[in-house]
């Protein structure tokens, strides 16, 4: 028989070594990757189409039981990072960037899950949304697993018309993705970006990153998770486009902890800035072991 020793509860917000406790006979892990960066907007002239870009897309979520005796005595623990928004664009006559996208979350060799996708600069047309991740990849010994998809980032409008809101969730708890900013039609009309994604549970709701006004407002940050909480933040907002080339259009607002999708940047006209892309939100891993 073995006498209850009490329950270990590890948390990483940065990548770091875990040490198996002493006694320990079971390990729950539960991991959540880096949310996506978003594109930015295109600069360009009066005239012509000028698309925002697309939101980044949330990442993956896995969780695993195993046996302690399989894990070493030590185990390196991987926090998928959020990944950047592209950057400002300054030059005239110049397509957004693209942004970067969130990194993978692991735990030893054991369960691994993957960060959201980056989304796509704006630029002359179309450009789709930074897409959900594929499944999580789990290796090792495991008992039970488990994994979640995360939320896709909103793709612009192709012809420079409004931002789209990134899609709610209201059945799983993956990470949402950002919305789309507000692009410039070839008629100069400017409009606003698209709110990030919702997470709802039954006792309530994280709300998405609010939706930048026209005329160069930004985009909203997602709503984050209780601090060391393991589970999906909202997406964030798009910026608004500016049409007259003096004022700045928007940037997208960042993706919340934990994983979430930024929001994309609005387009503008030549003679001022593009909106930068919002940056995705960091992951995490949790250790729990009796």
């Amino acid at each position: 028989k073995r006498l209850f020793t009490g329950v270990s509860f590890q948390v990483f917000t940065a990548s770091g070594t875990w040490t198996k406790p002493t006694y320990a006979v079971a390990a729950f892990l539960f991991l959540v990757g880096g949310g996506g960066g978003a594109g930015s907007g295109r600069r360009g002239a009066a005239g012509s189409v000028r698309t925002a870009g697309s939101g980044g897309g949330g990442a993956s979520i896995g969780s695993l039981i195993l046996q302690v005796a399989v894990l070493g005595a030590t185990e390196t623990v991987t926090v998928g990072a959020g990944g950047a928004g592209g950057a400002a664009v300054t030059t005239d006559n110049t397509s957004g960037n693209n942004g970067v996208a969130g990194g993978d979350s692991s735990f030893g060799s054991f369960l691994s899950v993957t960060g959201g996708w980056a989304g796509t600069g704006g630029w002359t047309g179309s450009a789709s949304g930074g897409a959900a991740t594929g499944a999580d990849g789990v290796l090792g010994f495991a008992v039970a697993a488990a994994g979640v998809i995360g939320g896709a980032g909103a793709s612009n409008s192709a012809t420079g018309g409004a931002g789209v809101a990134a899609s709610n969730n209201t059945i799983t708890y993956g990470p949402r993705g950002g919305g789309s900013g507000g692009g410039l039609t070839s008629g100069n009309a400017e409009s606003g970006g698209g709110k990030g994604g919702d997470v709802t549970f039954t006792y309530g709701t994280f709300n998405g990153g609010a939706a930048g006004a026209s005329g160069g407002g930004a985009g909203g940050n997602g709503t984050n998770r209780t601090a060391n909480q393991a589970a999906g933040g909202a997406g964030g907002g798009g910026g608004g486009s500016e049409s007259d080339g003096v004022g700045a259009s928007g940037a997208g607002g960042n993706g919340g902890l934990y994983g979430a999708g930024g929001g994309s940047g609005g387009a503008s006209t030549n003679g001022a800035n593009a909106g930068k892309g919002g940056d995705g939100g960091t992951g995490i891993v949790v250790v729990i072991t009796i």
